[in-house]
């Protein structure tokens, strides 16, 4: 886009949407439809070098500030090869990772929602369908009767099962050796919020490191390992069979028909199932961030050589050219020319592609008034290869189709993913059409 044709690009300029500017829109109809998969890159493209001085800064540092026609044609041909590679690394990685991982903020709500039914921490209030599951009730009633109950519904309610002492059970605590901090139950309902970290004391002090795939499938690893089995239902604490009340009568949680064959069925634990998701999702997490680290890395490695071949071509002597042209490649190219114009049916946007195009309607209603501006065609103003010289107009749709070809996006959700680096894939690929959108 920097050293493209000025009526061209013009087609590009970025809307305002209050104080903000925002990529022009793609129209819905009349225009080419060679250009539909290229819009959304190109518009992108013209708005950021629009910000802050960007095509300016970019061409005074890559020394393009003053060079000639013909040396443009010789960095667009150059570059154009570094774009195709670059867009085959964007495209294999784009096929192989189609489903882009959730962010922070999804897989943190769903790892606080295993732990605690909801994303703000340990809440006593709406404990019922939240903590656990089944009608709001007190220590025996949720953690011992096994079928009216679930208190797997998150680790903490089945913590506080294990931890936790039914009301009016004092100097007790099933799980630390502070007798004096008694983490009680109300009479009707689990522990209250205040009262939680009467129960959280007997969970061990770690430090404060990443939560990965790893330290979850290890904690599960360690938790399995106290869940035992007995016929066809399955326990994890002291089980008493004539209650369960965090004293005298054990602590426990029966978690009814979660085994068979002797073994646990992790699905009936709902807490094992939810953060072994959270765990997979970490791990797809990290395989995407590698691969989308080497993609960039490749990325930026052909940036810099496009860039560098795209200041030293400057250098070059421009390669002269005769200045004949075949009959038929110049009408070739005309007809082209004449077929982009009549696609385009209103007034501003012909106006906009002057010289190419021109306006041939009695007003600026919407129409096929939009024509091939003749004489701008008859005008030679570029030379070829082997002895043929080339029109204006036919020339730039030339150049433009052929070193735009691969310059696009692909899948166009992946450019608006918040996650990570993706982002930076895609800026990395677009930098190349900051060189060769011309």
């Amino acid at each position: 886009m920097s050293l493209a044709d000025t009526a061209w690009s013009k087609l590009f300029t970025p809307e305002t949407a209050g104080v903000a500017q925002i990529p022009k829109a793609k129209p819905t109809e009349n225009f080419p439809v060679e250009w539909k998969d290229k819009w959304k890159v190109w518009a992108e493209a013209e708005k950021q070098l629009q910000e802050n001085n960007r095509e300016k800064n970019l061409k005074e540092r890559l020394g393009l500030q003053h060079v000639s026609e013909a040396t443009k044609v010789q960095i667009r041909t150059a570059v154009a090869a570094y774009a195709e590679a670059a867009f085959e690394i964007y495209s294999n990685f784009e096929s192989a990772n189609k489903q882009v991982p959730g962010d922070d903020t999804k897989i943190k709500g769903e790892l606080l929602t295993a732990l605690y039914g909801g994303t703000t921490g340990y809440d006593s209030s709406g404990e019922n369908g939240k903590l656990y599951t089944g009608t709001k009730g007190g220590c025996a009633a949720v953690c011992g009767h096994g079928s009216s109950h679930d208190p797997t519904a998150t680790l903490a309610a089945t913590f506080a099962c294990v931890c936790g002492v039914a009301q009016g059970k004092t100097a007790t605590h099933p799980c630390h050796k502070d007798t004096t901090t008694e983490p009680q139950w109300e009479a009707g309902g689990i522990v209250t919020t205040a009262n939680w970290k009467k129960v959280r004391i007997a969970c061990p002090v770690i430090k404060n490191e990443p939560v990965t795939a790893a330290r979850i499938e290890a904690a599960l690893d360690s938790a399995k390992a106290a869940i035992y089995v007995q016929a066809t239902d399955a326990y994890i604490g002291p089980y008493d069979s004539t209650g369960c009340n965090g004293d005298t009568n054990g602590a426990y949680v029966k978690i009814a028909t979660a085994a068979g064959d002797s073994k646990l069925a992790d699905e009936k634990v709902k807490w094992i199932a939810k953060l072994s998701a959270v765990a997979m999702q970490l791990r797809s997490r990290s395989e995407y961030n590698q691969k989308a680290t080497v993609t960039t890395e490749k990325l930026t490695k052909l940036t810099k050589l496009a860039e560098k071949h795209a200041n030293l071509s400057k250098l070059v002597p421009s390669i002269a050219t005769p200045t004949t042209i075949a009959t038929g490649v110049k009408n070739s190219e005309a007809k082209k020319a004449q077929t982009n114009c009549e696609a385009i049916q209103t007034a501003a946007a012909c106006k906009q592609a002057n010289p190419t195009c021109e306006w041939k309607g009695p007003d600026d209603k919407d129409g096929k008034h939009c024509k091939l501006n003749a004489t701008a065609e008859e005008q030679p103003t570029q030379t070829g290869e082997a002895g043929k010289t080339q029109t204006s107009s036919g020339i730039k749709y030339k150049q433009q189709k052929k070193y735009t070809e691969n310059c696009k996006w692909g899948d166009s959700k992946r450019k608006g993913s918040s996650f990570l680096v993706n982002n930076k894939i895609g800026s990395e690929y677009g930098l190349f059409c900051g060189l060769i959108e011309f």
